[in-house]
């Protein structure tokens, strides 16, 4: 790229960013909105406070960029648009992978997409989004009407359930020897990062199921995230690609970003972690990962309100009690 082309591209990636910017004044999350991290972006190389032109330039030059949600939080979808945006601003026709895809529908995603009468409500219907239990479609509007506008390419991060199911129980036998060659799902991984995703998929079920019962689940996991290095990979040929995720798949230690690196995918890796803050938490380093060591697994983190209070744990514990 020329230095006038250069110039050129971060002028239209600053007028994206102001949108952006004056976008995230109007909170959609309503809780802890008067903690003083909100609406501010760490940039861990700088450890330094940056401006959202910082995260939306080196958006423009990486090849794959990873944006990690909480799924539920409407003001992350559409920090998610906004990145996408300047890019499509700055000359950049990039890939969109969703986690939330599996490639059972991809055949109908591309048929939907390929009419004249495409819109982001048909679009929702189409994936199933409500039927297969994500959060309320409208949270994603932001995004789908960005990529339609603007005629991006839409493709599936994640397998079906009957797949999912099967590997759970039967293992990755289940999947031909080639396409575990080639996915890496079976590429040995640093014992501390397989203890750690032990560990977080033991949190996320409330504590309720037995460490030694999660190995099929972490089996799954690993194929999930090699899944979606695969398809960043493959929408990623002609001009990059963006992973739509939550904010566990994007670490760079142990999910998307290490299958990668294991693969030896070419192009640089952004990583952008959108962070929902806690009631009186109100120092960086109180949201970066314990499990991280030294490295922080983000470029980028960027603080939002939160959405939701419900404790699901809660939940969780009075549904087992009723039962008994």
């Amino acid at each position: 790229m020329g230095l006038s082309a250069l110039g050129a591209a971060i002028g239209l990636i600053a007028g994206a960013a102001i949108v952006g910017a004056a976008a995230a004044e109007d909170w959609l999350s309503p809780h802890y909105r008067d903690n003083p991290l909100v609406g501010k972006i760490w940039s861990v190389r700088a450890g330094a406070f940056v401006e959202p032109e910082a995260v939306f330039r080196a958006a423009q030059f990486a090849d794959h960029v990873l944006l990690g949600e909480t799924h539920t939080n409407g003001d992350h979808h559409r920090q998610q648009a906004a990145i996408i945006a300047a890019m499509v601003d700055g000359g950049r026709r990039p890939g969109i992978v969703f986690e939330m895809i599996p490639e059972t529908l991809q055949e109908d995603l591309e048929a939907y997409l390929a009419g004249d009468k495409a819109d982001a409500a048909g679009l929702g219907a189409v994936l199933e989004w409500t039927a297969r239990g994500w959060p309320d479609w409208e949270l994603y509007r932001p995004i789908a009407e960005t990529l339609l506008a603007n005629g991006l390419a839409i493709r599936a991060g994640d397998i079906g359930k009957t797949i999912q199911r099967q590997i759970a129980t039967e293992g990755l036998g289940v999947l031909d020897a080639g396409t575990r060659k080639r996915l890496m799902v079976e590429a040995p991984m640093p014992e501390p990062f397989v203890t750690a995703l032990i560990d977080e998929l033991f949190e996320s079920h409330c504590g309720f199921v037995p460490r030694e019962a999660l190995t099929g689940m972490l089996k799954v996991q690993r194929l999930r995230d090699a899944v979606m290095a695969d398809a960043l990979i493959e929408a990623g040929r002609d001009d990059g690609a963006v992973l739509i995720a939550g904010a566990g798949h994007i670490r760079r230690d142990r999910a998307v970003p290490w299958y990668l690196a294991a693969r030896s995918a070419p192009g640089k890796v952004l990583v952008v972690a959108f962070r929902e803050v806690n009631e009186g938490v109100e120092t960086v380093q109180d949201y970066l990962p314990d499990d991280a060591g030294e490295t922080v697994p983000y470029d980028f983190i960027w603080f939002t309100p939160r959405a939701d209070l419900t404790d699901h744990c809660e939940e969780l514990r009075e549904r087992f009690s009723k039962d008994k």
